[in-house]
């Protein structure tokens, strides 16, 4: 690959005329020319190769931005075509790429996608018919099988003991007020991620095992240790013995002596921890007063691992169900054929990694792929367009970075410091 910053005459004149036959990555700041460098060498490879527009795919971030391309590349043909230098052949070509221009593959990653699914769509697993939903439309859908979802769940006998310790520990199911967090934001999350939840469930998913009992057996002996230390002062006065008899010891007490384990955690998921003071003498206990404030630590050290137990036992189970509905629910889109975004792109990626026969009338088809704003393209998106850039293979390796990529086939515009999903995968 040439790696080459748009910064002079020389390195333009590579990526729009000389370098044609090259893998390309461009990077340079705003208002360098980048699109219009794409834009150039799209025209001169249409006009001095066998290379027509409609065998070529230039793919952009936004729908605006692809409009706008997809423009820009007609004015340029037709500035050619009314230029008297233009040759005939020139001419020739510039009329067909004209023609050529409104069907062209001039889009954002997620309409190329939608473009090979409905073309594949019997490959891809899909219904002849395929719709794809907005953003609003996805938003309300996820709504609606959220809200069905919490109904089930709490419709169904055996989820009853997790659904009451969720509320005890409070881990929200749907939040009540705007913005508190809840689980209705990792299915939102997952959605976004569900082509990974088989890491999460398996293959096949089975039925959950019981949440375990709960077990207050080391709060309660740290309790237990606390109270056997107290008879160990020698100074009935001392101010860290009064503190941890009146105070401390009382309170920890109460919460041991709950006999109901509902209850029990309850009240600890409501407790802050107990305070461990700054008084207390040496002389009063044979021994530092840090060492009698550690073991007050060591039952809200106690009292927090069994609330953390309960709490990983709880989100463990509920993140299972959820990840189970998110699936299924993907699986569902593609059975009907109504997809989401992110759906287009895993489905492409998948109908490309399992037929080499699409895999072959893309590759030929497809002859360059340029990508422009490659700073916002996520792996999936790369290894889409370098399945089809690839040599056609019977078994595509399990990396895209593997690939056997002809030069020229890929075309790369980006600049690192305008991107706004880093975060993304």
């Amino acid at each position: 690959m040439t790696v080459v910053e748009a910064g002079d005459q020389r390195a333009r004149d590579v990526i729009s005329r000389e370098g044609l036959d090259r893998t390309i990555f461009v990077e340079a700041g705003a208002g360098t020319g980048k699109t219009t460098q794409l834009v150039r060498r799209i025209v001169n490879t249409v006009l001095t190769t066998d290379v027509a527009l409609r065998d070529i795919a230039a793919i952009t971030f936004t729908e605006a931005a692809a409009s706008e391309l997809q423009t820009r590349i007609r004015v340029a043909f037709e500035a050619r075509l009314a230029d008297p230098s233009t040759s005939r052949d020139e001419h020739d070509r510039c009329q067909r790429a004209i023609a050529d221009s409104d069907l062209a593959a001039i889009s954002t990653v997620h309409g190329f996608a939608s473009r090979l699914l409905s073309e594949f769509s019997v490959a891809a697993g899909l219904p002849p018919r395929v719709t794809v939903l907005d953003e609003v439309s996805s938003q309300l859908a996820h709504e609606r099988r959220w809200d069905r979802f919490v109904d089930e769940l709490h419709a169904r006998p055996e989820h009853e003991e997790l659904l009451y310790r969720a509320a005890l520990i409070g881990v929200p199911l749907t939040p009540t007020y705007l913005g508190e967090p809840s689980f209705k934001d990792v299915a939102a999350n997952f959605g976004q991620n569900w082509d990974r939840l088989d890491a999460v469930l398996g293959a096949d998913h089975e039925e959950l095992p019981p949440l375990p009992e709960l077990d207050f057996g080391a709060f309660d002996d740290a309790v237990e240790t606390l109270g056997a230390i107290v008879s160990t002062c020698a100074d009935p006065a001392d101010r860290l013995l009064r503190h941890i008899e009146d105070v401390v010891l009382p309170s920890m007490r109460s919460v041991v002596a709950i006999a109901d384990p509902h209850h029990k955690l309850r009240e600890l998921s409501r407790h802050r921890g107990w305070p461990k003071s700054s008084f207390g003498s040496q002389a009063a206990w044979g021994c530092p007063a840090t060492e009698i404030r550690a073991v007050i630590g060591d039952v809200n050290d106690a009292m927090r691992a069994v609330r953390a137990a309960a709490s990983v036992a709880v989100v463990e189970q509920l993140m299972l169900l959820t990840a189970a509905e998110v699936r299924g629910a993907a699986h569902a889109r593609r059975i009907d054929g109504g997809l989401e975004f992110h759906d287009l792109l895993v489905l492409a990626l998948r109908m490309l990694r399992h037929s080499p026969e699409v895999r072959r009338v893309l590759h030929e088809r497809y002859r360059h792929i340029l990508l422009d704003e490659f700073q916002d393209t996520d792996p999936i998106q790369i290894e889409v367009a370098s399945l089809i850039a690839a040599e056609p293979v019977a078994e595509p390796p399990g990396s895209w970075q593997d690939l056997a990529i002809g030069p020229g086939r890929l075309f790369f515009v980006g600049d690192p410091k305008q991107s706004i999903y880093r975060f993304r995968r």
